[in-house]
């Protein structure tokens, strides 16, 4: 049995160095793995284990002092404080038998958690909501708060919702959608486990290297509306290239899927102005249902209705909840005459709602579809007198434009303090020869698009994305 009972050091301790025999190796491990930096073989014959015992020589934990002292404005204080807190989990993770080292993920988790609780509690010494809003704090700040938040909910339930709201509203005015704040912090931490080169960070740029054959020097973030793709990967040789990720939550076997998208919601959430069918299904839809006395008495809208052109810039185009006097109270009497447990309640025909607009609007729609127009539509200098076509052409070109801006795809699954990954090479759009407007009642309206090989075929469905005849039509290419 080995005991150190006292050990004096001047000046900084980093590591120390125990030499021990074989047998003792157990003992040692279960009280020092916590520290644990190396083990090897001594020319004594003996065996050695070095214990890094600074959180200035573990990057892991500089990075999170480094967090800390941005708050407290003392690295000497942070450190101590980043020594205390470190301590603590693991102490509790002898309690629970849980191995105490970074290659464990539900450690790491442990530690994460306990150094953003810290973090968050400095925040709240005076009003959260004061706090934040006062701070204008960032979006990464705001998601390590909902991360702590969702697992610490007991008495945090209002700041977690406080958090989501101000997650969204940064969602709004740039950042991409799809998976919301589970996909940018899904994406941060990518980034910020390659760029700091973590075991998982190590890991992936070893299996990245086996792959595409290139080195990475760094990873950027770029997930915004203007961009198609979500990491830029820099390589050591000075060549770069643009990787879209799709991600999921629930853990799957990767190498089953057929294409990246597979498990994702879209490959493009198109804007209305791109495609002309987002036009004609919203006029048909204000003629039949918008300016339907007996709907609008059923729900008990006495607000006349808005301009057509008014309606479809302020309530359809936008990716947000209607914003004309008369869709505001639209929804809010939709909701209000048909609440059912929190369920969402939009004109879908669900959840207690007699009305459908889908439903409504299908013959029209599908005839309007299917014929050709009086007006003639002049596309990219051709002239178009069918719909059917014109909308053909405009997801070809969508779909050319997003599939050549990826140079490589990632595809993920699984929580994020474990994240799986599967790396694809990049992949061209596929050729269309028609298309097909596919209806049945009580769904979404779907383009069924036939291409050159069969097992290319995809779909693109044309929906609602903030409640169904609320607001916000959507053009998605699946």
């Amino acid at each position: 049995m080995i005991e150190i009972h006292e050990l004096i050091i001047k000046g900084k301790l980093e590591y120390i160095n125990i030499y021990y025999s074989e047998d003792e190796e157990k003992e040692l491990l279960n009280k020092f793995d916590g520290f644990l930096m190396y083990i090897g073989n001594s020319k004594s014959g003996y065996k050695i284990m070095s214990l890094r015992m600074s959180n200035v020589t573990d990057k892991y934990r500089n990075h999170y002092v480094i967090k800390i002292n941005e708050k407290e404005k003392d690295i000497n204080k942070s450190r101590m404080m980043e020594k205390d807190l470190y301590n603590s989990v693991i102490e509790l993770a002898k309690q629970k038998g849980i191995d105490r080292k970074w290659s464990n993920p539900e450690f790491k988790k442990m530690y994460v958690i306990k150094i953003n609780g810290y973090l968050i509690i400095y925040a709240t010494v005076k009003c959260f909501k004061q706090y934040i809003e006062n701070n204008k704090s960032s979006t990464e700040e705001l998601e390590k708060y909902k991360i702590y938040f969702e697992d610490n909910k007991k008495g945090n339930t209002g700041k977690l919702n406080f958090v989501d709201i101000q997650l969204r509203k940064i969602n709004n005015k740039g950042t991409k959608s799809g998976n919301g704040t589970d996909e940018t912090i899904r994406l941060k931490l990518i980034r910020d486990e390659i760029n700091m080169k973590t075991e998982w960070g190590i890991k992936f740029r070893k299996d990245y290297y086996e792959f595409y054959e290139k080195e990475i020097d760094r990873v950027e973030l770029k997930n915004t509306n203007k961009s198609h793709y979500d990491l830029l990967f820099i390589h050591i040789d000075g060549t770069s290239v643009k990787c879209e990720e799709k991600g999921n939550k629930e853990l799957y076997d990767l190498y089953k899927s057929n294409t990246p998208w597979e498990k994702a919601v879209q490959r493009l959430n198109g804007k209305p102005d791109d495609f002309i069918i987002c036009k004609l299904f919203a006029r048909i839809w204000y003629d039949k249902t918008i300016c339907n006395d007996d709907i609008n008495n059923l729900i008990g809208n006495n607000i006349p209705p808005p301009s057509f052109e008014e309606w479809y810039d302020k309530d359809c185009k936008p990716m947000a909840n209607p914003k004309t006097l008369w869709g505001i109270n639209n929804k809010k009497l939709i909701k209000g005459k048909w609440l059912n447990n929190k369920k969402k309640i939009s004109l879908n025909g669900k959840n207690g709602v007699p009305i459908d607009g889908r439903d409504i609007i299908h013959e029209d729609f599908i005839d309007k579809f299917n014929n050709i127009n009086i007006n003639i539509n002049n596309y990219c200098g051709i002239l178009f007198t069918n719909t059917k076509q014109l909308l053909k052409c405009q997801i070809q070109k969508e779909l050319d434009n997003i599939m050549e801006e990826k140079d490589i795809w990632i595809t993920t699954c699984g929580p994020i303090i474990n994240l799986k990954y599967r790396f694809w090479k990049k992949i061209n759009s596929e050729t269309i020869l028609d298309i097909d407007l596919i209806h049945s009642k009580g769904s979404d309206f779907i383009i069924k698009c036939i291409t050159k090989k069969r097992e290319k075929n995809f779909e693109c469905y044309l929906r609602w994305g903030k409640g169904c005849g609320l607001s916000n039509i959507r053009f998605d290419i699946r």
